[in-house]
């Protein structure tokens, strides 16, 4: 009788060992979780992305590759200016689509030296602009829908001036 309480009494506490336990594993997570900077690490310990706040009240994310190189960079800055910026492996913009602080879209792209070689807005004033430019990132084409809904082109030389237009 004595060795059927012993292992009754032993049974009850393993069972309230485990109760206890599983309780504490189904703790739930903290509804909130309150930082001005997140970073992210691989296996290895580098950081492959970043969340934070800047002290002019900008947030921005950032994403790496597995070098630690950025490859993407989504920002909101201080004045309300939306921006998504995609990097080369060099760390350099390739691609950045921005919404500017009158709410007006902009997308640049970028060859491998960080120069701007086309450029596709809408305006302050509603109309499409979509632009070429040289290794030196100077417009050499421009096309554009103006208000009254007439499309113009307009070609430059080297030096900036223009060579051709229409209409």
């Amino acid at each position: 009788m004595r060795n059927w309480s012993t292992i009754g009494a032993l049974a009850i506490a393993v069972l309230l060992v485990a109760v206890v336990l599983r309780g504490m594993a189904a703790e739930k997570a903290a509804p909130e979780i309150r930082a001005t900077r997140f970073v992210l690490i691989d296996r290895e310990g580098k950081s492959r992305a970043e969340l934070g706040t800047g002290p002019d009240g900008s947030v921005a994310l950032q994403l790496a590759d597995a070098r630690g190189v950025n490859r993407a960079t989504l920002s909101v800055a201080a004045d309300g200016v939306s921006r998504l910026a995609l990097h080369g492996a060099d760390g350099r913009p390739r691609a950045q689509v921005t919404t500017g602080p009158d709410d007006w879209p902009n997308m640049v792209f970028f060859d491998r030296q960080g120069t701007r070689r086309a450029a596709l807005d809408v305006g302050l004033g509603g109309w499409p602009v979509f632009a070429l430019a040289d290794d030196r990132g100077d417009d050499r084409a421009v096309l554009q829908v103006v208000p009254d809904g007439t499309p113009v082109l307009v070609l430059f030389d080297k030096t900036g001036r223009v060579i051709w237009k229409t209409p």
